[in-house]
């Protein structure tokens, strides 16, 4: 340090006498001064002071390590480790630092990559397609291929032309066509002209059976349960016959009084939207399976419901109440199902609710099985047209 600061003193002296008295070098004999030395001649105290403030350091250790070495009480061999003075003079140069090696690691690593294609069949060293030359049938059909979620929650945003391509069928219908669960929804892109499509593609509420649990796999979760009398409600058991086409092959039994379990469904929650129920009005297909066992009779009825927005006002009604099954029975199941078409706008909410009770008043549950149950939101041939002015029919 005393030497940086005489050096630079050497540098803003002014005259003979002041270097002199700030460390200028005079001859012995005091008869002349001494030139001032050149760059090359002078010592590069920059380079020492650098080289002996970072001799104490491994190269490339953090912070943490060196704290943690210095609690430990161990010792770091020396190294010089001088980095090239400015005017080009000689000396060791400096070892690279961790920016360095990451650089170098990283063309290794993209080397590897390469090689490893090439390997695969594919091209080495091929670059990436240059997206925004790309024909907008072409990255339909790549972004076709990605999950819906990832479509409508970040490729839409990445630029107006992908939000474009994403708010139109372009990128959709090709996927839908390799699903076959999506045939509802290809259905309604070719009746309805104004689709969200997005909303379609993320949520599907067009040909899924938008009943939750419908067979009892997680016993009465998404029911809302009444029991009407006694203390015994639903119970889920084993099919005693199977049905084909169900999720799981358990049921809902009931017991010796009516019991009584209902679901509301919230279709824009599903998916739908106003305009779309409104104006074309797609079919709401409900259907259910019940039966009994083999050594009792039973009772069954099943209500749905079309509801307005304030969940009271009834739009359309379905009611089913079959004759009873008598005991001594094959214990299968029956099938009740209904189409509804041209309900009219306003429909928000559907409201299932079914119910059961054995004949024989047996305590425990020897009542109806109920399963399987379903509504399902579908165009098809004979659905009804556009009822909105100023839309084409199909």
């Amino acid at each position: 340090m005393t030497s940086r600061r005489a050096a630079q003193r050497w540098q803003k002296a002014d005259t003979p006498q002041q270097r002199t008295r700030g460390g200028g070098h005079r001859d012995p004999a005091g008869s002349e001064e001494k030139p001032r030395p050149s760059s090359k001649e002078r010592p590069d105290y920059t380079s020492q002071a650098i080289g002996h403030k970072l001799s104490n350091r491994k190269a490339g250790e953090s912070a943490n390590q060196r704290r943690r070495r210095g609690r430990s009480g161990e010792k770091t061999p020396l190294r010089l480790r001088v980095r090239h003075s400015p005017d080009g003079a000689g000396g060791p140069a400096a070892a690279p630092g961790p920016s360095t090696a990451m650089r170098a690691a990283t063309a290794k690593a993209g080397q590897a990559g390469e090689e490893a294609a090439g390997a695969d069949g594919s091209l080495p060293g091929a670059a990436p397609p240059d997206w925004p030359r790309l024909p907008n049938e072409v990255l339909a059909l790549v972004l076709s291929w990605l999950p819906p979620e990832t479509l409508a929650t970040r490729c839409r945003l990445v630029c107006r032309r992908w939000r474009d391509l994403l708010d139109g069928p372009a990128v959709w219908k090709p996927q839908w066509r390799r699903e076959p669960g999506m045939r509802a929804a290809l259905e309604a892109a070719a009746r309805c002209p104004r689709l969200r499509w997005s909303r379609l593609g993320v949520l599907r509420p067009l040909g899924r059976n938008l009943v939750r649990n419908p067979c009892g796999r997680e016993e009465c979760r998404h029911w809302a349960l009444q029991r009407q009398g006694g203390k015994v409600g639903w119970s889920v058991e084993e099919n005693r016959s199977p049905v084909e086409g169900a999720e799981a092959q358990t049921c809902f039994a009931a017991s010796y009084e009516w019991c009584q379990k209902e679901q509301l469904i919230n279709l824009l929650k599903e998916g739908l939207w106003p305009d779309l129920l409104d104006a074309y009005q797609p079919d709401i297909v409900v259907s259910d399976w019940w039966g009994g066992r083999q050594d009792c009779g039973c009772k069954y009825e099943l209500f749905v419901a079309l509801l307005a927005a304030n969940k009271k006002t009834k739009i359309d009604v379905f009611e089913a109440k079959p004759d009873p099954i008598p005991q001594w029975n094959d214990a299968s199941y029956q099938k009740v199902t209904h189409t509804f078409r041209r309900y009219g706008p306003g429909v928000r909410y559907i409201l299932f609710r079914h119910r059961g009770k054995d004949t024989q008043f047996w305590a425990g549950h020897y009542g109806a099985r109920v399963t399987n149950s379903s509504v399902i939101i579908q165009f098809s041939s004979e659905s009804a047209e556009s009822l909105e002015p100023g839309l084409p029919s199909f």
